[in-house]
């Protein structure tokens, strides 16, 4: 008989942190369908938003005006629309999705979505 290789779980569900040195892990690669759950763990404040600053259009093609105008993360836009110490989202599209913290957009990640 053969011997193979164990299987390996499906994972549904990440958490990318947020300290003082920015995201954790930056760059995340995961399935379609994963849940990704943003911490803050910083003394900081974090508002996680889809890239370009501060329009945050990149996920879902509608401004950050358009999809947070009651202040209330959508279920289909990649943007916490408000500062929290945390934030889930689950990607839904395949791509690669950045994005920054709007309180200090200098601080990025991406998350790059495959089938």
């Amino acid at each position: 008989s053969k011997d193979s290789a164990p299987a390996r779980p499906v994972v549904s569900a990440l958490t990318v942190r947020y300290t003082k040195d920015g995201f954790s892990p930056a760059p995340l690669t995961v399935k379609k369908g994963t849940r990704v759950t943003f911490v803050n763990e910083s003394a900081d404040e974090m508002w996680v938003g889809s890239s370009e600053h501060p329009t945050h259009t990149e996920y879902d093609g509608t401004t950050k005006s358009e999809h947070c105008n009651d202040g209330i993360p959508s279920t289909t836009s990649f943007d916490q629309c408000a500062v929290g110490t945390t934030y889930s989202f689950t990607f839904d599209k395949v791509g690669s999705w950045e994005y920054h913290n709007h309180t200090s957009s200098a601080e990025k990640g991406t998350i790059v979505v495959t089938e």
